[in-house]
């Protein structure tokens, strides 16, 4: 019997580890588990989620939410409880926030009368004890408009354009890499969770560049990078993915000519990474390209928008449709985009290229920035460089894409005039963010944050 006892220790020890490995890649899929002392629920999140039943006692909670350091601090989503957190069935419960190392998301069940949260079925924590650093309520949320947010990290990733910056769904963040600080070109990797820049530093990475194509592969969880150029001029016919850790090059049998300026989106319906355009060593270019994460195809779309470098596009992932505006159709002895800048809107429908025709639109422009408000439904344009009489010079308009027509929005307060920067969608604080970039006056380093109007 001496000797049972540690047996079945251990093996109770195994079962449990099994059991948190498994709710793990549960949460990963977008999955939770919630267990009382009665009951443990398996729901799937957001609005058509059954009631949770968490047992007697307990307060009803979804907490969605992205990470940031020890605790969370992004927009949640509630089951019977109201924004303040006062909850509609029994007496009122606090609402904390919770952290679990790499879940994205956590279902959580708290029992006032015990003082104590199960938090995704795996621990039982005393409030007082372990989570009274976490603030009882969120952080104030962004105002309406455009909000200024450069003083968010006194040490913010510097002043920088031409670089790109996605949006993780994975990890809930967004990440950034590269641009031209003039000089030099950078190789940094910095991610942002709407509160803080944090700066990686894998063992391997690309090597300085700007004007590169990225796009985040949601079904596989990857970042995809494509080609860019640096400060000699020298192209990369490089594909590389970043997993959330490293960078990984990857050396594909067939590839896009070497370029840069190119527009690149995941086409979540098709599940294919598509990148268009761009300026190449013979010229501008529209070709059509998809990336599987294996193998790159030249795609022969029946109809094309024309040759450009320096446009926009972005996944509406409502529609399923990847939309497109602008570009240069014209370029100096450098390949970058002069003169003759277009104003045309497209879609990729996963299978060809379709013009639109809206009744109004922004003027012709490139070195614009787009990024997909996923909880408005609206594709965002702002700023970019506009040609008058063979005269560039930036805009700072506001502009939003339904699907149907372009309406510009008209804020007291906006980002200054730029181009060359980069913009994306944070599902965490629902805001469109928009970092750095490039006017007549020089490189900026700003951090601003749109949620509409």
């Amino acid at each position: 019997m001496g000797l049972l006892i540690p047996v079945l220790t251990q093996l109770l020890r195994k079962a449990t580890f099994v059991l948190d490995y498994i709710r793990e890649r549960l949460a990963a899929r977008g999955r939770f588990l919630c267990r009382s002392s009665s009951n443990t629920t398996r729901f799937s999140p957001p609005a058509s989620l059954a009631p949770m039943a968490c047992g007697s006692g307990f307060a009803r909670i979804l907490v969605r939410a992205g990470w940031s350091g020890a605790y969370s601090r992004s927009t949640q989503e509630s089951r019977g409880c109201h924004d303040s957190f006062a909850c509609l069935a029994g007496r009122a419960r606090r609402m904390r926030w919770f952290s679990r190392g790499q879940f994205r998301c956590a279902g959580c069940c708290i029992d006032d009368a015990a003082d104590t949260a199960t938090l995704d079925g795996a621990i039982e924590t005393p409030i007082d004890a372990a989570l009274d650093a976490a603030p009882d309520a969120p952080p104030p949320p962004l105002g309406a408009g455009w909000t200024p947010l450069s003083g968010v990290n006194p040490s913010p990733p510097g002043y920088r354009y031409a670089h790109a910056m996605v949006y993780d769904s994975m990890r809930e963040q967004l990440v950034m890499f590269g641009g031209d600080s003039a000089p030099p070109y950078l190789s940094d990797t910095w991610v942002f969770d709407g509160f803080t820049w944090v700066r990686k530093t894998p063992a391997v990475s690309p090597q300085a560049r700007g004007r590169h194509a990225m796009a985040f592969d949601s079904g596989r969880g990857r970042l995809v990078l494509f080609s860019g150029r640096n400060f000699f001029f020298d192209t990369f016919p490089e594909t590389w993915e970043w997993d959330g850790a490293t960078w990984i090059r990857l050396t594909p049998a067939v590839s896009p000519p070497t370029l840069f300026g190119a527009v690149m989106a995941y086409h979540a319906a098709n599940a294919r990474t598509i990148l268009f355009g761009g300026s190449g060593p013979l010229g501008l270019l529209n070709d059509t390209w998809a990336w599987d994460g294996t193998t790159w195809t030249k795609l022969a779309p029946a109809m094309s928008p024309v040759a450009r470098t320096e446009a926009a596009a972005v996944y509406d992932t409502a529609r399923q449709r990847i939309v497109l505006f602008g570009g240069a159709s014209q370029i100096d002895g450098n390949g970058d985009g002069i003169g003759d800048v277009l104003g045309d809107t497209w879609e990729w429908t996963g299978t060809t290229w379709l013009p639109r025709a809206p009744t109004d639109a922004p003027s012709p422009r490139f070195a614009h920035a787009m990024a997909y408000d996923v909880g408005r439904g609206r594709t965002v344009l702002f700023g970019g460089s506009v040609s008058n009489g063979g005269v560039v010079s930036q805009v700072n308009e506001t502009w939003e894409w339904d699907g149907t027509s372009w309406a510009r929005q008209i804020t007291s307060t906006q980002p200054g005039k730029r181009g060359n920067h980069a913009m994306a969608y944070l599902l965490g604080r629902a805001a469109v963010f928009v970092y750095a970039g490039l006017d007549r006056q020089g490189i900026s380093g700003d951090l601003w944050a749109f949620t509409g109007l």
